[in-house]
């Protein structure tokens, strides 16, 4: 129980340090009446992630699929950092910032996958509440620490404590 609260901690600290860079940098470039066009496409990135998901879940073994979840995770936090030093169309910062929302779906299917595979109906009731809790203090540290490291990495930067804390979370799998 204590390696799916680290899990769920790590891997939301990650995306929380990946939500600030990626949202400051769109805000930072576009007009907020911009923001429903990256709603529109996180739907369809949404929608072909939890179709690609349901597909392999079924044709790879569980500890792999999980594993390369959160190497899939932490490895396209790392090629839209790099991509974004190359790239510079305005695309990226959409996929970007849209590409959030793929993270939290891909974070929340793997984390209640593991759950439901421990514990029966009867233990699940009454621990769930318990394993999730690590998701508040995850995002409250995660976005505190963003907000902290910002002057001393640039905004850009987060993105790899992004990584790092994603990787963390491979030896709570």
């Amino acid at each position: 129980m204590k390696q799916l609260f680290w899990l769920q901690f790590f891997q939301g600290a990650g995306i929380s340090f990946f939500f600030t860079a990626e949202f400051a940098r769109f805000l930072e470039k576009f007009p907020v009446h911009e923001l429903p066009w990256v709603m529109v496409l996180s739907a369809f990135l949404l929608w072909i992630t939890g179709f690609a998901y349901t597909i392999l879940e079924h044709h790879i073994p569980f500890k792999k699929f999980n594993e390369g979840i959160i190497l899939f995770m932490a490895g396209t936090m790392l090629l839209l950092r790099i991509g974004s030093t190359v790239i510079t169309d305005n695309w990226l910062y959409y996929v970007s910032l849209a590409w959030f929302y793929v993270l939290y779906l891909l974070n929340n299917l793997e984390f209640w996958g593991i759950a439901s595979r421990l514990f029966n109906i009867r233990q699940s009731k009454r621990l769930f509440g318990v394993i999730s809790s690590g998701d508040i203090p995850a995002k409250f540290i995660g976005y505190t620490m963003a907000l902290l490291f910002v002057p001393y990495t640039g905004t850009l930067n987060l993105l790899f404590l992004g990584v790092i804390s994603m990787l963390s979370s491979m030896y709570m799998n």
